[in-house]
């Protein structure tokens, strides 16, 4: 039985019908779509067909309550064999923080609006609804930025199910909660907007829908009172209804946020996005990234109030009102991303993540070598380990009981192929660069004596049979290995990886010559030598952003540094450390490499 068989339970809490919980919703849904074993637990009363549902009054936050949830929470999990929480409020993370940390179980925790800066309780991952979101979060506490990741609300909508409905006359829809800082900005657009709007267009009829309407300032309920005396069935309440796709589509424009704002679009409807934190207005081609970064209107960067400019917002709405065509192609392809299937698929990798992060050791030792030549080089880049000294390093792992493993083995535990009930209790990866002919004739026949393998990280140019690249070294430690000689460590279980075509600095190149060099090494590679290649060693320890992001794009899952990265492999997939080993390094200095702290005492040391 596979490890990722899992038990998900999802967490959250509202008082009222949210976008937050819908989320939560239509990813538990899918989720039991596709056949995993889901859970809920809310204050809601929730019905999904095939999913277990409790009602716990999540969102209380006494003291009293807290602790009845976290005890409940416990005998749930033990009950069910619950194998991960995904919690989706600061509530509902609080309290899971307490019942996974005795239970020994992850916790991914979805954040929908800015947090505080306090203790973290969200888990091993936690996940950002938009780039403005991540943003604010990791400034305000770094210690959770190696933990973000942005996934938006993945939204379940079938357009198609809506054909007959038509929008037959000038009908203006304000859609969303009507409290906290939203109410303060609705009661503004009632108050100013709206009466000018009433009277320049006598054809208009404007209508709310939402919860909370009681929570509303007092100033805009009243003037909405007596808007309503004077323009009767012009100006309408609906509050909370379940037919909102219905309403989106009978109106002529939408003024809304969030998750409101996202199906509007997908509905092929003109949308004004306005939230609690900017105004975005008419959403065009030229605004639509912006406004997908900031969640259309709740988040950005800045706490600076702001306030609805009159004549700005009225000109919008007469725009939007005239407005008839669907989706613009650019809106559309950048829509594209709230797929909920392609959400369900990324929020799989987060669990995974976070299950392998919630149980692998702290830092799992990864050393890099090069040369293994059977004598002292005279070389200025000193990126060799005499065989005689290997073999002692060999001797040493062995004592210690360190087990080694390559990422392609990893990445089998991690996704459930391999059961990782059998995870080495201390694994350790050896990686070699470039290929040279001494990994053959030295390094392979004592790694195979000591029942170690490893991971090889070769050139895509088989015709290359020199180090070509590096400068003033002598022709016998330079030989790089034949075909036959590489084809021998895929027979001896070793993993294959890439190392570019040329040896490039990938960061002076274009774009187009960075996909090159990793596209054909990949291909290659895995053409020739009729093996998976799935990691990829930085020429020179050579990286930035743009460069991680290309590497992954080429279909690599893992991107291996040099004395840069992360504190663990999850922290970043793209940018993961490697230690040096230098020609001098003996027992003491092996015993330091190979320890699961010594990532934790590198980084204090050399500030990286």
């Amino acid at each position: 039985m596979s490890t990722y068989n899992q038990q998900i339970l999802h967490v959250f809490s509202s008082n009222f019908y949210s976008g937050s919980v819908q989320y939560a919703k239509d990813v538990a849904s899918i989720q039991k779509h596709n056949h995993e074993n889901v859970h809920i637990i809310t204050d809601m009363e929730i019905s999904i067909e095939g999913i277990s549902t409790i009602q716990l009054p999540i969102s209380n936050r006494s003291i009293a309550q807290r602790i009845k949830n976290i005890l409940f929470l416990i005998r749930y999990i033990k009950q069910h064999d619950i194998t991960i929480i995904h919690a989706h409020s600061r509530a509902a993370s609080w309290v899971s923080y307490y019942a996974t940390k005795i239970c020994n179980i992850p916790l991914v925790s979805t954040i929908h609006g800015k947090q505080v800066k306090t203790k973290d309780i969200y888990g091993e991952k936690i996940i950002g609804i938009c780039e403005n979101l991540m943003r604010d979060t990791a400034q305000k506490n770094k210690l959770l930025a190696s933990k973000l990741i942005a996934i938006p609300n993945g939204i379940t909508l079938d357009k198609s199910a809506y054909t007959t409905i038509k929008s037959s006359e000038s009908i203006l829809s304000i859609i969303g909660r009507f409290n906290g800082i939203k109410g303060i900005i609705i009661s503004q657009f009632i108050c100013e907007i709206l009466p000018d709007l009433l009277e320049r267009k006598p054809e208009l009829n404007i209508q709310f829908i939402g919860n909370e309407w009681e929570k509303l300032p007092e100033e805009g309920k009243n003037v909405f009172d007596q808007l309503k005396r004077k323009y009767a069935d012009r100006i309408k309440l609906f509050g909370f209804i379940t037919n909102v796709h219905e309403e989106i589509l009978k109106s002529s424009l939408i003024v809304g946020a969030g998750r409101v704002a996202i199906e509007t679009l997908l509905l092929g409807k003109p949308l004004i996005a306005v939230g609690e934190a900017c105004y975005h207005g008419l959403i065009s081609p030229a605004n639509i990234n912006d406004a997908i970064d900031s969640n259309f209107g709740d988040i950005v960067a800045t706490n600076d109030p702001f306030k609805l400019q009159k004549e700005h917002v009225i000109s919008d709405i007469i725009q939007g009102l005239t407005s008839h065509q669907d989706t613009h192609p650019e809106i559309e392809e950048a829509l594209k991303q709230y797929s909920i299937n392609s959400v369900y698929s990324e929020l799989k990798k987060v669990y995974q993540s976070a299950y392998i992060q919630k149980y692998t050791p702290q830092h799992i030792p990864i050393l890099m070598y090069h040369k293994v030549p059977t004598r002292t080089l005279e070389s200025k880049h000193r990126i060799f380990v005499t065989s005689k000294n290997f073999k002692k390093h060999l001797r040493l792992f062995k004592l210690r009981g360190l087990t080694s493993i390559t990422f392609k083995e990893y990445d089998d535990y991690k996704t459930g192929k391999l059961d990782f009930r059998k995870f080495p209790k201390k694994p350790f990866i050896l990686t070699f660069d470039d290929g040279y002919a001494d990994n053959f004739t030295n390094a392979l026949p004592f790694m195979k004596k000591y029942g170690f393998k490893g991971v090889i990280y070769l050139l895509g140019d088989f015709d290359k049979l020199v180090n070509f690249w590096d400068e003033g070294e002598s022709i016998e430690s330079i030989q790089l290995m034949t075909l036959d000689q590489k084809k021998a460590f895929v027979e001896a279980n070793w993993e294959i990886g890439a190392h570019t075509m040329t040896h490039a600095h990938l960061t002076l190149l274009k774009d187009s010559e960075i996909t090159t060099e990793l596209s054909e090494s990949k291909n290659n590679l895995e053409t020739v030598l009729n093996t998976s290649v799935i990691s990829f060693a930085y020429p020179y320890g050579d990286l930035d952003n743009r460069v991680k992001c290309l590497v992954k794009e080429v279909g690599f899952t893992f991107g291996v540094a040099t004395d840069s990265g992360g504190m663990t492999i999850e922290e970043d997939e793209f940018q993961i450390f490697r230690v040096n080993v230098f020609p001098e390094d003996g027992w003491f200095q092996m015993y330091k490499k190979t320890s699961s702290w010594y990532r934790s005492y590198f980084k204090k040391k050399k500030g990286k």
